[in-house]
């Protein structure tokens, strides 16, 4: 048994005609016929009928409210229409006709009103979407210009390495004029110490000879010395033998004789010291000759000078050591910052390739976002609930409830989707920003 409206389909309805039909309820049974307006021992309730012809508009008003209620209860939508339509059931003897217009009317309004609810939310999730696409884009410019900026620093950083590259030039060339330089001081400063140690040698060699002449000479002048000595005594003895012996020819004969060869003993010694004293004349003047006072002094001078360059080139090499190792450290101090600066470069190449592809895959999920915000605001402000995106069509079955209710559907579905969207690219973005 149910409830429903009578439609009078004998007479066309006009406006002249047209009045309320108060035939309230219609009670069918399945072996029975249908009995209005009079008692019968199994009904218990009189039902009154007033017929009366309706206007098309009213028609309309009832099939639409009922085919409204029908797709909503369908669509799983109907929540107050469905438990109007269930006390209406039960209460079947108890309401009127309009008091279940009113009714159905207050469930169709709560039921709308639950879909404008949901598509308010829809509309507030896009407005939403639509501020998280301006931060993206936002944060893309802001993306392109951090990169130009880094660009930047990589230009003056290669214009600095250039710099750099031709100090380190510059510092080689100078390093190895100053190597060839030191070479030269070398070779000449290893010259000169031959030269100095051969002067040295043959110093030694005539203070060894100096030295030898001297002893000679104190030796010779010792027996010289005796021998006057010896002359003396013997001519003393002579004249005491004169004394004794001058009336004994014999005794001077022995004394003559004596004295003879007194005398050529004298005359071997005066020859042997005279030889010794040529001798000595011949070293004193070839000693002379060979280092004499102002020589010696020149060798002494030389040497001196030769002592004094050498210690010059000495300290000259000493600061050639010096400059060269400075010179190397500032070369490796260069090449360690060459190092790090490629380093970095290279780090900053990475870097920017690897912000490069973040940027390209943040702009292509924006894009996609995009996309489906654009979609979905076509569809609000068109009030079109059809889905043509995502894989999710559907065929329109002209229905509007049925459409609307499986728009919802479709639109969960994409809002999942979106929000697994926003995620990648929150993660996206956390991943350029740690890069930062």
């Amino acid at each position: 048994m149910y409830a429903t409206f009578l439609y009078n389909k004998k007479q066309p309805p006009t406006k002249a005609n047209c009045k309320l039909d108060i035939n309230i309820y219609k009670v069918e049974h399945a072996d029975q016929g249908t009995t209005y307006g009079r008692k019968h021992h199994q009904d218990q309730y009189t039902q009154t009928s007033l017929r009366s012809q309706k206007c098309s508009a009213c028609k309309v008003a009832q099939e639409s409210i009922r085919s409204l209620t029908d797709e909503l209860v369908k669509q799983n939508q109907g929540e107050y229409i469905t438990q109007a339509k269930k006390y209406i059931q039960e209460s079947i003897y108890e309401v009127t006709q309009v008091s279940s217009i009113d009714i159905l009317t207050k469930a169709i309004r709560n039921d709308i009103t639950n879909l404008v609810r949901n598509n308010q939310e829809l509309q507030k999730q896009l407005e939403d979407q639509k501020r998280m696409y301006q931060y993206l884009n936002y944060s893309y410019k802001d993306g392109v210009k951090r990169n130009a900026e880094l660009l930047l620093k990589i230009q003056e950083l290669e214009t600095l390495e250039q710099g750099h590259l031709e100090s380190v030039s510059t510092l080689q060339s100078k390093l190895s004029q100053l190597n060839f330089e030191k070479f030269q001081m070398d070779r000449i400063l290893s010259e000169e110490k031959g030269k100095c140690e051969n002067l040295q040698k043959e110093i030694n060699n005539y203070n060894e000879i100096t030295t030898a002449l001297r002893s000679d000479i104190e030796n010779y002048q010792r027996k010289v010395d005796c021998l006057t000595k010896a002359v003396g005594d013997i001519t003393s003895e002579k004249d005491v033998w004169k004394i004794r012996f001058t009336d004994a020819h014999s005794e001077n004969k022995k004394l003559d004789a004596l004295n003879a060869e007194s005398k050529a003993t004298v005359n071997k010694l005066e020859e042997d010291l005279k030889h010794a004293r040529d001798n000595i004349e011949q070293l004193d003047s070839e000693i002379k000759q060979v280092c004499n006072e102002s020589e010696k002094e020149i060798w002494r001078t030389r040497y001196i000078n030769v002592q004094n360059e050498n210690e010059q080139l000495q300290t000259l090499n000493n600061d050639l050591k010096n400059i060269i190792n400075r010179l190397e450290h500032e070369l490796d101090l260069a090449v360690s910052h060459f190092k790090e600066l490629d380093g970095r470069i290279d780090r900053n190449y990475q870097e920017i390739d690897s912000n490069a592809k973040a940027y390209v895959e943040l702009l292509k999920k924006t894009q996609e976002v995009v996309e489906s915000s654009d979609k979905l605001v076509d569809q609000i402000e068109n009030n079109s609930f059809v889905n043509n995106t995502g894989g999710n069509d559907f065929e329109v079955q002209g229905d509007p409830l049925y459409d609307m209710m499986k728009q919802v559907e479709i639109n969960k579905i994409n809002m999942d989707k979106l929000e697994k969207q926003n995620a990648m690219l929150m993660s996206t973005i956390r991943k350029v920003r740690r890069r930062k």
